[in-house]
């Protein structure tokens, strides 16, 4: 709710400023995306925290059960494919049916890890990457390109990579460290940077570099992000660490 509220107060501001009024949010706007207009990003934390809530109670069930219900979930999302959904509920089941398969990793560990299943992994990935791409916007729910169930294999065998990189990744380097900072302590990062971005930044940029090219826009906007919410990171640590759930 706070991510929430700050990047509506910097919608209107920016509203103000640019149009001399508030501009009032469509009520169905407001619902349909969980009063997350002016900061789309945050469907993420809704999303997360709704499917933490859910497995819960799914977790409780026998495992028979478990993957019944999840199978269930699966079909449903399926069937929001492409089409409207109200809070996000596309997504929180699909969440759902990802989550579950978190948990079947750690349960089969010792087996997903061996050579042979990442050999295996990495053929299904490189395999579908070329002869069947897949493109599936999470946000939406929507597979923009590529088949939706074929993507279930495709994301899990790119998981099964992700983790043996992870494993086989050393935390003691200079970018490490600070790619883990980012990945661990930058919440705001995630939370604020789409209106900062769209209602600072980029009318900023546009108005004092007008010619500036699109990749030179990228990397200032990037750097100008990390610096900001760097210091942002830093003072919220500091003086508000509730807002980090720290």
């Amino acid at each position: 709710m706070t991510f929430t509220f700050f990047g509506l107060l910097i919608f209107e501001m920016y509203s103000l400023l640019k149009q001399g009024t508030v501009s009032t949010p469509n009520i169905g706007n407001l619902i349909s995306t969980g009063a997350l207009v002016s900061n789309t990003p945050c469907w993420f934390f809704i999303s997360l925290f709704f499917v933490n809530m859910i497995y819960y109670f799914i977790a409780k069930k026998k495992k028979w059960q478990k993957h019944a219900i999840i199978i269930v979930c699966f079909i449903l999302a399926f069937l929001t494919n492409g089409k409207a959904q109200y809070l996000g509920y596309g997504n929180i089941l699909l969440g759902l049916v990802y989550f579950h398969i978190g948990t079947l990793f750690k349960e089969y560990e010792s087996v997903i890890l061996q050579k042979r299943v990442l050999f295996f992994a990495l053929t299904i990935y490189v395999s579908i990457s070329v002869l069947d791409p897949q493109r599936l916007s999470f946000v939406l729910n929507l597979q923009a390109c590529g088949n939706y169930i074929l993507n279930v294999f495709f994301s899990v065998a790119a998981m099964i990579i992700c983790w043996k990189l992870a494993l086989l990744w050393k935390h003691d380097g200079l970018i490490s460290r600070n790619i883990c900072f980012v990945g661990q302590n930058s919440l705001v990062l995630f939370a604020y940077h789409r209106p900062v971005l769209n209602y600072i930044i980029q009318p900023a940029l546009n108005r004092f570099c007008p010619d500036l090219g699109y990749i030179s826009f990228l990397l200032i906007a990037f750097v100008l992000i990390i610096i900001l919410y760097s210091i942002l990171n830093w003072c919220g640590k500091k003086y508000f660490p509730a807002l980090l759930g720290m």
